[in-house]
């Protein structure tokens, strides 16, 4: 299991873990010599090994330097190991407590006035010590805005009558189900959060459902997925916050603000684009400086936040976001080199034809173009991809090839 020491390494912005992990995940291996010091190594792996479970935390030792990296096994493993990194965002002690007594207050008498609830948590946080000096001084904003934000989580709910505000503790939707319906919803989250766009607040849902079940049923369910996924990258998941923040400013018409290769950037946002054959993700929005639709890599996106009200947005711009076709003839010897055609049937998403003995050629749309890159470069010489003004793969390849040439003095 994940070490659960004295020390916990909360992060307050997600950002400041979700580099580490990404290159734990996609580099593979990370060596204290890569990084810039010594004391920068050892706080990244005591971070990492707070909540990764040991089952996907291996390590190398090669020339007696000791490198980590995560194992997992996708085909036989559904659930991500990488969602328990959202467990260690760091919270405000004083406002979990102050929820707490909010809870016990509703739980004793049922249906209460605001007025009475702020009241008699105002009393017993001012007789108790429970919040910093810097609170104190705004108390009663400080528990209305905690009401608030309970309201809007569905963990209470509100009512109105006259000039008066009723809170109640909201519902238990699940008292009248069953373990057994109750673990076949947990089995559809799984499910469904493999497939999603944003896949934490289904694991989340998740942990929630098998604490009730323990909780107020006196169930264990040890869950074990029954599904294995193709092409299931995991790492998706540290991009659910930025996604999750784009969603909520397209939602509310307004613009978001991010840092992009060093850069701030302020964009009317339209929609996310995700290749799931490659993995990655893209916003497409609308540039306010320059007035015109460019794409993002999401995985590059920092300090994602929501911006000020958009203006409408042209809608003539909107051809930015369409597709790009490439195409591809393939020079493969059927007698000798049958598996190649039947690995191009297998991974490729898109049309793959014969036009001649020995001549094939492959179609496919995709919305990044460069992302079939590393693809193709596999096939080594018996790939040539065809001329478009659309794009500039063929000279991109040309170019690698000649660099490797002149690497190994051939010209």
């Amino acid at each position: 299991m994940a070490h659960r020491n004295s020390y916990m390494n909360f992060v307050k912005h997600y950002d400041l873990i979700r580099e580490v992990l990404r290159q734990y995940y996609i580099v593979g291996l990370c060596s204290k010599t890569a990084q810039k010091s010594q004391r920068d190594y050892n706080n990244k792996i005591r971070r990492v090994r707070n909540f990764i479970n040991d089952e996907f935390l291996k390590h190398d030792n090669i020339n007696k330097i000791k490198y980590n990296r995560f194992y997992v096994e996708n085909y036989t493993k559904a659930h991500n190991f990488l969602y328990d990194s959202y467990l260690i965002k760091n919270v405000d002690a004083s406002a979990v407590k102050a929820y707490s007594i909010i809870l016990q207050i509703l739980n004793q008498y049922g249906e209460v006035k605001g007025s009475e609830v702020l009241d008699e948590t105002v009393e017993f946080i001012s007789d108790n010590d429970i919040i910093t000096e810097e609170q104190k001084a705004d108390l009663n904003q400080f528990i209305g805005r905690l009401k608030d934000k309970m309201a809007s989580l569905g963990i209470i709910e509100k009512r109105k009558e006259g000039k008066f505000t009723f809170l109640s503790i909201k519902e238990d939707i699940f008292e009248d189900f069953s373990e057994e319906e109750i673990i076949q919803i947990i089995n559809a989250l799984s499910f469904y959060s493999n497939l999603s766009i944003i896949s934490e607040p289904g694991y989340s849902a998740m942990d929630v459902l098998n604490d009730y079940l323990l909780g107020e049923k006196d169930y264990k369910y040890d869950f074990e997925s029954t599904f294995s996924f193709k092409q299931n990258f995991l790492s998706r998941i540290l991009d659910d916050e930025v996604i999750n923040i784009i969603c909520e400013s397209i939602k509310e018409n307004k613009t978001v603000k991010f840092i992009y290769k060093g850069k701030n950037i302020e964009v009317i946002p339209k929609k996310i684009i995700s290749e799931y054959t490659y993995g990655r993700q893209y916003l497409l929005a609308k540039d306010l400086k320059y007035n015109n639709y460019s794409k993002y890599r999401i995985d590059r996106i920092s300090s994602c936040k929501v911006g000020k009200k958009a203006q409408n947005i042209d809608e003539k711009l909107q051809k930015e976001g369409k597709k790009v076709k490439v195409e591809i003839d393939f020079y493969i010897d059927e007698n000798k080199e049958d598996y190649l055609i039947r690995r191009i049937e297998k991974e490729g998403n898109g049309e793959f034809e014969k036009l001649e003995q020995n001549h094939f050629l492959y179609k496919e749309e995709v919305e990044d173009y460069m992302t079939l890159l590393p693809w193709i470069r596999s096939f080594g010489t018996i790939a040539k991809v065809r001329e478009n003004d659309n794009h500039n793969l063929r000279k991109k390849l040309q170019d690698e090839y000649e660099e490797l040439l002149k690497l190994y003095g051939e010209i």
